[in-house]
């Protein structure tokens, strides 16, 4: 073997492990059902600002993001942080505008874990309907932490919520059992 096809084997072989490597960060990316292209829970703040601009206000756990037209206490992102991970999101309607529920509905769920799953339907304890979800997915990505009830009270590793509020003001995925 010359010094010229030794160079070239090695190259090759560096360059298949390399491709090898980021197919399969591609597959594992794509199991967890997180992406750069999929904006939701589970998501880190960079993703949050890339979608939405600078955050409006807030910090490392409670960001608020784009500011409602002729308002200066309303945002319609607000998104809360643990471990730079999304835990819960909020989408408000800028006054005098409420959501359609199914437009709500299609933008919330377009905000879920890929491999999200119904549940039943709950009441929180304002009385609003919610509906609980579990993902695998979001098990994976978030800490154990994150999934609790109103009581502190551990919920299955995945669990979240969505509701839609009656006055279609806001709607909110999160993750736990607690709105």
């Amino acid at each position: 073997m010359t010094e010229r096809s030794f160079v070239c084997k090695g190259i090759m072989a560096t360059t298949i492990n390399r491709i090898g490597i980021a197919c399969c960060f591609l597959v594992a990316s794509s199991s967890i059902g997180f992406s750069e292209d999929r904006l939701g829970l589970g998501s880190n703040g960079a993703a949050f600002q890339a979608r939405f601009g600078p955050p409006i206000r807030g910090g490392p756990e409670l960001t608020d993001f784009r500011k409602c037209p002729g308002r200066t206490a309303l945002a319609e992102w607000s998104v809360t942080f643990r471990d730079d991970k999304a835990i819960a999101i909020t989408r408000n309607a800028c006054p005098p505008a409420v959501h359609q529920p199914s437009v709500a509905d299609a933008e919330a769920k377009s905000m879920f874990p890929a491999d999200a799953v119904p549940g039943k339907e709950f009441s929180t304890t304002d009385g609003w309907k919610a509906r609980a979800y579990r993902s695998a997915q979001l098990g994976k990505v978030l800490p154990s932490k994150a999934f609790e009830d109103c009581d502190s009270k551990p919920v299955p590793s995945g669990t979240f919520f969505y509701l839609l509020s009656p006055e279609r003001k806001l709607w909110l995925i999160g993750a736990g059992l607690c709105p």
